[in-house]
């Protein structure tokens, strides 16, 4: 696919501006959603056409003009059509909408924890994996740190938070990893959404890294998506746009992927696998165990193991006594017989 990036939206809604330009612009995502698209029926919402309409052509200023920011949101977040400030389960619900499966992951690096939102369908093999990192989001904690509440309430009530009890696997996800593996299937960052004021979000296109900002509802910037290695492995520095080269009103609008909360979007490498069956949790005894039963249980294994030793020499004894009476008797038959 090429990157034309002629027509950006603008709505002055900035966190889905932002979650437009990573379904729109993004390669692997893009590819995932015209695959979908065959799936979808006829009935359509409103955000299925309106994401169908700019695949199809996204040179088109006349879409944005004709679908409003509040149409949309109101398919999203009904109660949320005054605020623009990030909301984080709009990226779920959006993928929820065009029939995208996907897996909201929470990584504990403390406690190495892997915690999934068993709100939403759990997904064997999903299309792509919402990563909440602790050591790059603070939105993470609070979630976490609710985990951890049921957890010293409640542990068979948090285990069913925990990805061990449905056998996910992951590897990569503690470094955060370009490339992650979930039950050995591959899947590659292909977006990256920084929490400021900007909605600014890192997206892959063409194997090439570029970062989406959102500078002033009365002026479209040139600068508006600028090649950018926004890899998360490197040092990063806090970046400022020139007011003039990019004809913005005033010299504010910086970014930063180094201190800004993030949300990485990992996607399955290969789309076309199917992932239409649901992880239900392993048949596996998750009843915990106190010291007094645990020390009752050894107690009585020790038990059993004593008796059994007492029935094995026993049945010794009764077969060596039954062995000499033998004798005996063939012994005073053979006497009888001389005599």
């Amino acid at each position: 696919m090429s990157c034309n990036f002629e027509v950006i939206p603008h709505y002055n809604q900035i966190y889905l501006n932002s979650i437009i330009v990573s379904l729109i612009f993004s390669s692997s995502i893009k590819e995932l959603i015209e695959n979908k698209m065959l799936e979808w029926d006829h009935n359509n919402n409103l955000f299925k056409e309106f994401i169908k309409r700019l695949l199809k052509n996204n040179k088109n200023h006349e879409i944005y003009g004709n679908i409003k920011s509040s149409q949309l949101l109101s398919i999203l977040e009904p109660k949320s059509l005054k605020r623009t400030d990030w909301i984080p389960n709009y990226i779920s619900k959006v993928y929820k909408l065009l029939n995208i499966s996907y897996l909201n992951l929470f990584y504990d690096h403390i406690n190495n924890n892997y915690i999934i939102n068993i709100e939403d369908k759990i997904d064997k093999k999903p299309d792509i994996v919402i990563l909440y990192h602790s050591k790059l989001n603070k939105y993470s904690h609070t979630f976490i740190n609710k985990y951890n509440k049921i957890y010293k309430k409640d542990y068979n009530s948090a285990i069913k938070y925990n990805s061990d009890t449905y056998g996910i696997n992951f590897e990569g996800i503690d470094t955060y990893e370009n490339e992650i593996k979930l039950n050995n299937l591959s899947y590659k960052l292909e977006n990256c959404f920084l929490s400021n004021n900007h909605g600014t979000i890192g997206f892959k296109c063409n194997n090439n890294d570029y970062i989406y900002n959102y500078f002033d509802i009365s002026s479209i910037s040139k600068c508006s998506i600028i090649k950018y290695n926004w890899n998360l492995k490197r040092k990063h520095i806090h970046k400022c746009f020139d007011k003039k080269n990019c004809n913005l009103l005033n010299n504010n609008y910086c970014f930063s992927f180094e201190n800004n909360d993030k949300i990485l979007i990992y996607v399955k490498t290969n789309s076309n696998l199917n992932s239409n069956s649901t992880l239900t949790p392993l048949n596996i005894n998750i009843k915990t165990k106190s010291k007094k039963e645990t020390k009752s249980k050894k107690e009585s294994e020790s038990k059993k193991e004593s008796e059994s030793k007492k029935e094995t020499e026993s049945k010794k004894e009764s077969k060596s006594k039954n062995d000499k009476d033998y004798i005996i008797k063939v012994l005073v038959s053979k006497l009888k017989k001389k005599e």
